[in-house]
């Protein structure tokens, strides 16, 4: 039996039906469970988990100095409801991934008061699983003894805070390969290169394995992994496999800056070339590494969104760009990507809801969350049923088909169910 659900950029538009041959679809893209997914930046995850109970920066201070403490006691129960309605939909809550730039920043204070201020206490009760808390990877980490030290004391907090039905696993830095590219705020020094990046992840990520198995004894070794490379550029082999204790393959993507000449909602975000041409150019990559026989994780988009520097207004928040964000899940979705993190932060342009009430922006559902839930309602229960996704080509850049299958023993066997949806992008 075949379905079709038609979306059109302009209600306008004509609708004519797209007739796809079945015997032309070949697929074996099994989606993960909880395939739509988030990422948060660091400094805003208070606000989408709960009421902070700290967050202060003395005027015109660095990232390094602003203080937060998330609030386990007074979760956000807007996220959650938010979260709740994927949940119902896939059959499993998104997994949260918090990092972003000012991860790289972070810095730890082990508490010594009750009221001292710490950035190391991000748990929530408000959406579970909030389950990928990310190691902060501190600007002297491996550099001074002090960094070391932190890295040490911090280790266990996320296993401890969280316990295994919330903790998915740390990420050992974000998007390193920026990491020396100077300017104010650089992590590293611009002589800082590849081997020294593999030199300190194996250093680090041993180490943290280390403190974890002394202090949440309890975890099973799955628990031990990491997401990596978390690189937003194409990237060959960085040896992280060689230790096997990689649990997904993360790589991170925007479809163009918000300040680059020449970006529109029509021939940028609504360019389904566009959006081919980027989560392909990954998967190159990650099968070119995959080949080398010494690991095997899923690939996942562990941070992505529509164009960079936190959207851009009138684009990201259009409901253009939901229909950006419905083609870009299915297409991953289609091409192997067993999870996508769509990243946000308190007052993105491109975020798919504003947890809280500010000067810039009212609290509320924005358009890019209508596009995660029809990506979630195209690929349906993934805790539940088979589910397979083939993208089907077209001639036209806004013409995109997509068949979904459920059921069956597999693509074609047993009593499968074909159900076609089809997105119509207005020229």
């Amino acid at each position: 039996m075949w379905k079709q659900v038609l979306l059109a950029a302009s209600v306008a538009a004509a609708a004519e039906p797209i007739h796809v041959e079945s015997a032309a679809v070949h697929t074996n893209s099994v989606p993960g469970q909880s395939f739509v997914s988030y990422s948060i930046e660091l400094s805003s995850f208070p606000d989408f988990a709960g009421t902070p109970l700290v967050s202060t920066c003395v005027p015109s201070c660095p990232p390094t100095h602003k203080v937060l403490l998330g609030n386990i006691s007074n979760p956000n129960t807007f996220t959650d409801n938010l979260l709740t309605n994927l949940g119902h939909i896939l059959g499993s809550k998104p997994y949260i991934r918090v990092g972003g730039n000012t991860q790289d920043y972070a810095l730890s204070t082990a508490p010594t008061t009750r009221n001292a201020p710490t950035t190391t206490q991000p748990p929530s009760t408000s959406a579970r699983p909030f389950s990928s808390p990310t190691r902060p990877f501190p600007a002297s980490s491996a550099v001074t003894a002090e960094g070391w030290q932190a890295l040490v004391d911090t280790a266990p907090l996320a296993c401890k805070a969280l316990g295994r039905d919330r903790f998915y696993g740390y990420e050992y830095g974000n998007e390193p390969n920026n990491f020396n590219l100077g300017g104010k705020y650089a992590p590293r020094s611009t002589s800082w290169g590849p081997k020294d990046y593999v030199r300190e992840w194996l250093n680090g990520t041993a180490e943290i394995r280390g403190q974890m198995r002394k202090h949440c004894p309890d975890l099973e070794p799955e628990y031990l992994e990491f997401m990596a490379p978390s690189y937003d550029d194409r990237v060959g082999s960085l040896k992280a496999v060689d230790n096997s204790d990689i649990n997904t393959y993360s790589v991170h993507n925007y479809i163009d800056g918000a300040t680059s000449p020449g970006v529109t909602l029509q021939h940028t975000l609504m360019n389904h070339t566009r959006t081919t041409r980027d989560v392909d150019e990954q998967l190159q990559q990650y099968k070119k590494i995959m080949a080398t026989g010494k690991g095997r994780a899923p690939l996942i988009f562990g941070e992505t969104n529509s164009l960079y520097f936190q959207g851009k207004r009138g684009l990201s928040n259009s409901f253009g760009a939901a229909l950006w964000g419905l083609d870009f899940n299915l297409y991953s979705a289609s091409a192997g990507y067993q999870r996508v993190h769509m990243h946000q932060g308190t007052n993105y342009r491109y975020q798919s809801w504003q947890p809280i009430d500010t000067e810039k922006t009212a609290k509320g559902t924005k358009a890019p969350y209508y596009g995660n839930i029809a990506a979630a309602s195209a690929l349906g229960n993934l805790v539940r049923n088979n589910v397979t996704i083939a993208s089907l080509p077209l001639e036209s850049d806004t013409e995109v088909a997509y068949a979904v299958y459920e059921g069956g023993s597999g693509l074609f066997g047993g009593a499968a169910e074909y159900r076609t949806l089809i997105l119509m992008l207005d020229p």
